[in-house]
């Protein structure tokens, strides 16, 4: 019968257990690197706290804030317009461009 061969251990592991071998080997490889969780640790900003025409309140004014507005052209919608006039209009992106983040 055949028997598959197995490579040598490393030089200074021919003795060591299984378990110090894999100990050696995430040595070699080096730490897990540390992902920062700050983003995690802050809170989304509410909608008074938001810059205005930050309408999915990711903390910036960007391109999916400026989609929504466009959709929303022309209509009567509480949510999406930026001055009194009641519709989303001209006046609306004008402000939202003013605030544009990236």
């Amino acid at each position: 019968m055949h028997r598959a061969l197995k490579p040598p251990p490393p030089p200074g592991l021919a003795s060591a257990s299984a378990g110090s071998r894999l100990d050696a080997a995430r040595l070699a490889v080096g730490p897990k690197p540390r992902v920062s969780t700050d983003v995690f640790d802050e809170q989304p900003p509410t909608l008074d706290q938001a810059p205005q025409g930050d309408f999915n309140l990711d903390g910036v004014v960007a391109i999916d804030d400026l989609l929504m507005l466009l959709a929303a052209f022309g209509e009567a919608h509480d949510d999406l317009h930026l001055d009194e006039s009641g519709l989303v209009d001209v006046n609306d992106l004008l402000i939202l461009i003013a605030n544009w983040s990236e």
